[in-house]
């Protein structure tokens, strides 16, 4: 009788650390999603920044390409205006 009682001692004892390292997986996997969402949520935000920047700068890369037209036709406009200037 004494082995049985053992038996079902060992079992319970079993049964009762399983049951502890189901809690234990259950509370590490809530923790890793809520992870995973917090991590998903500043990707978001990583991605929405970006587009605002890569906005900006083409707004940046037009307006630049814009100015270094003007200047290069204003340094064309008196670079001919000193030559017709030398012909004269």
């Amino acid at each position: 009788m004494a082995g049985i009682v053992d038996k079902l001692q060992e079992i319970l004892t079993a049964v009762g650390r399983l049951a502890d390292l189901e809690k234990r997986q259950s509370a590490a996997t809530k923790e890793l999603r809520e992870d995973l969402r917090r991590l998903g949520e500043r990707v978001g935000e990583a991605d929405r920044r970006l587009s605002v920047l890569e906005s900006r700068f083409d707004g940046l890369a037009r307006a630049t390409a814009t100015k270094a037209r003007a200047a290069a036709q204003s340094a064309a406009a008196l670079a001919v205006g000193e030559q017709i200037a030398q012909i004269r």
